[in-house]
């Protein structure tokens, strides 16, 4: 089982056997800045304290029409059949009013965003661009749109909610300073354990956009593939790796 698996795992049924949200965020938070944390390790502790929040929120208020799907591997159904091109959603929630997708980040030390959402973290005595976080989730998200709007009703609309939402989800040892324009912050909002829930506070106003039979017929054959395309995936990402070490010498 890979660190992220088992990360996962263990933090999931450490959940369900106390049961208590507070003391599991807390000993998430004890874990991010333990020295023997990796950055594998603290994304994977992001990514699950977002997946035990939402599904507590689920169970207790008997959402069964809400789904989450963490680690969604797909293919751009654009392009051509031949192209090794895959990319992976960190955690999304389909609901029938709105798709809630998250891109999760847990780096240490001081850091913020600035323009649309380029993340610049502190190393040493100055700020470095890390990347930028908006570009990458949009087209991550793109490309899941593309193979999930054959459930979208474009008969609905409402001009005041979107039926879709892209967030920014920030669980680390420092908060994330937002230094962008109100507008970006709209757009590409900053979420953390503490302010989750209010995503979902106009929900019932929203319309239904969303077929949900539609929707888990897509993403159960998404999650269906998901073994092999990993396999595909990381092939692809360590062959962009090994090009671009090859350019740098």
């Amino acid at each position: 089982m890979s660190i992220k698996d088992s990360t996962f795992d263990t933090l999931v049924r450490y959940y369900d056997k106390i049961k208590d949200l507070d003391k599991f965020v807390k000993v998430c938070n004890a874990m991010l800045v333990d020295e023997e944390s990796t950055p594998v390790m603290r994304g994977e502790i992001a990514e699950t304290v977002l997946y035990v929040l939402l599904d507590d929120y689920i169970k207790k208020n008997n959402l069964t029409d809400w789904r989450i799907s963490k680690g969604l591997i797909l293919k751009d159904i654009n392009k051509d059949p031949s192209n090794e091109y895959f990319t992976e959603l960190d955690l999304t929630l389909f609901t029938p009013k709105c798709i809630f997708s998250f891109e999760c980040k847990s780096y240490k030390g001081s850091k913020y965003l600035t323009d649309s959402g380029t993340l610049k973290v502190k190393r040493g005595n100055t700020y470095k661009v890390q990347l930028d976080v908006f570009d990458q989730h949009s087209k991550h998200f793109d490309v899941l749109f593309e193979n999930i709007k054959c459930a979208l009703d474009d008969d609905v609309y409402d001009k005041r909610f979107k039926s879709f939402k892209l967030l920014y989800f920030d669980f680390s040892d420092s908060p994330t300073v937002d230094k962008r324009e109100q507008k970006y912050r709209r757009i590409f909002p900053i979420i953390n354990e503490n302010n989750l829930y209010s995503l979902f506070n106009k929900y019932d106003e929203r319309p239904n956009y969303w077929n949900m039979k539609i929707v888990n017929k897509v993403v159960d054959i998404i999650e269906k593939n998901k073994k092999a395309n990993t396999k595909r995936h990381l092939k692809y990402v360590t062959g962009l790796r090994n090009s671009r070490t090859r350019v740098k010498q």
